[in-house]
């Protein structure tokens, strides 16, 4: 019997996202997780001769032993393998269980998503619109290289614009698409954001900061405390991390 991850409901804002309850592994178990070749030239893991799979019961094999290997250390390190923290295993069955299998729907979602969920497109006031541009000059800069302006105050939202997004992330490679609708369920204030790391256009640090500022908190520093802004910061700079290793590996 294969060690399955069953899939549950899906998030009703946005149709294609990965649900599952963890697999925690006993000390004994993670001794047992090896990687085996198989005959089509790919690696899989397996928990001893039984193999591990997605959360639609795929096994987790590929080509690049590298990838299998760091979901193994991702098990190794957190005694569990699960798709709610940011991490390689959960952007390998975003990719191999939605995008893969025909059901991305995020592309379909993109005008609901930028007119209800967008953090960048909510009106900002006064100095907050000057220290959050900065720290989302690469939408910003993006977005006005194709002549359009952030839908703030007097700036109408354009379905071109919508269009031009839409049809920037259907161009995206399927693990660039993946790491995009991830971190999107993962982080859920912006879906720009994504794209924008998954497109290179912003390093971990970048993103993370940038999403940081889809808080409504500009006074880190005053209404926050620092172990509150860290712990937030890490957990941005985790899942973007984690999405660049996992581009880095799987193209």
């Amino acid at each position: 019997m294969s060690v399955v991850f069953l899939k549950v409901s899906t998030r009703e804002r946005v149709k294609g996202m990965i649900h599952a309850p963890s697999r925690l592994f006993t000390n004994t178990e993670l001794h047992q997780l090896i990687i085996t070749a198989t005959d089509d030239e790919r690696y899989e893991l397996r928990l001893g001769c039984t193999p591990v799979t997605t959360t639609d019961g795929r096994h987790v094999r590929h080509p690049n032993y590298d990838l299998i290997d760091t979901i193994r250390r991702e098990a190794w390190i957190h005694g569990r393998l699960d798709v709610y923290h940011a991490n390689v295993y959960g952007i390998y069955c975003m990719h191999h269980d939605v995008i893969m299998t025909g059901n991305d729907a995020i592309h379909t979602h993109i005008p609901d998503i930028l007119h209800h969920h967008e953090a960048l497109f909510e009106p900002q006031s006064g100095y907050e619109d000057a220290y959050r541009l900065r720290a989302w000059h690469s939408v910003v800069d993006w977005l006005g290289a194709a002549n359009f302006r952030m839908p703030w105050h007097d700036t109408p939202r354009s379905p071109a614009m919508n269009q031009f997004v839409i049809e920037s992330y259907m161009a995206l490679s399927s693990a660039q698409r993946a790491v995009v609708a991830y971190l999107f369920q993962q982080h859920t204030t912006s879906v720009l954001l994504p794209l924008m790391l998954a497109m290179g256009r912003a390093t971990a640090d970048m993103y993370a900061h940038a999403m940081l500022m889809t808080t409504r908190l500009p006074d880190v520093g005053l209404r926050r405390t620092w172990d509150e802004y860290r712990q937030s910061y890490h957990h941005f700079v985790t899942g973007a991390q984690s999405a660049q290793a996992y581009l880095w590996l799987a193209t």
